[in-house]
């Protein structure tokens, strides 16, 4: 009988960590820093990403957010991330958003994830298209809602850190370093060209 009870337990908490589930709301309208474009709070549409990483160290968040002014390099430093979901028309008010509750598989339980979150200016449909964007990283507070799902899941500005700390600033894709050493091998080369 205590065989039975002890093997009862033990399959009843494999299968809790099994569907350990997070959720948070997508919402920093609370936070004191938002969506900047050039320094101002940014308004008008953007489209979002938002990646997760079971990590609740960070080790990821100084590396991604030192990119700031370069976005396709901090987008490429999201290595081990998982897209949670993405948009392609949020409605930015006062470098502010509100996007509702995130539920997903994968996080484990109540422990703080990495979460990174990848925006761009328009209504480009990707990142990877859209002329500014920018990236910023923090650990988030998430709420294990299959075992308590009573419990209200944390907002953006519920963790210490991301909207709380900083802005996530649109820059410009491709970055002004780029265009001007595409620049200088153009003129490289019509000076080669001109000497023959």
């Amino acid at each position: 009988m205590k065989k039975l009870a002890i093997i009862g337990f033990a399959v009843i908490g494999l299968a809790a960590g099994a569907f350990a589930q997070g959720g948070f709301y997508i919402d920093n309208t609370a936070s004191p820093n938002g969506v900047t474009l050039d320094g101002n709070f940014y308004d008008g549409p953007a489209g979002m990403e938002v990646w997760y990483k079971n990590d609740a160290l960070g080790l990821n968040v100084a590396a991604i957010n030192s990119l700031a002014g370069t976005p396709s390099e901090a987008y490429s430093a999201m290595t081990g991330f998982t897209l949670a979901t993405s948009f392609t028309s949020v409605a930015v008010s006062g470098g502010g958003f509100s996007l509702g509750d995130l539920r997903i598989t994968g996080p484990s339980g109540t422990s703080p994830i990495t979460i990174a979150v990848a925006m761009w200016q328009g209504t480009a449909n990707s990142f990877g298209s859209a002329t500014r964007a920018g990236v910023l990283a923090w650990l988030q507070p998430v709420n294990n809602f299959v075992t308590s799902g009573t419990l209200g899941d944390p907002y953006f500005s519920d963790a210490p850190a991301g909207f709380q700390a900083a802005n996530l600033e649109l820059a410009p894709v491709p970055e002004p370093t780029t265009l001007a050493l595409a620049g200088i091998g153009a003129a490289a080369l019509m000076i080669f060209r001109r000497r023959k």
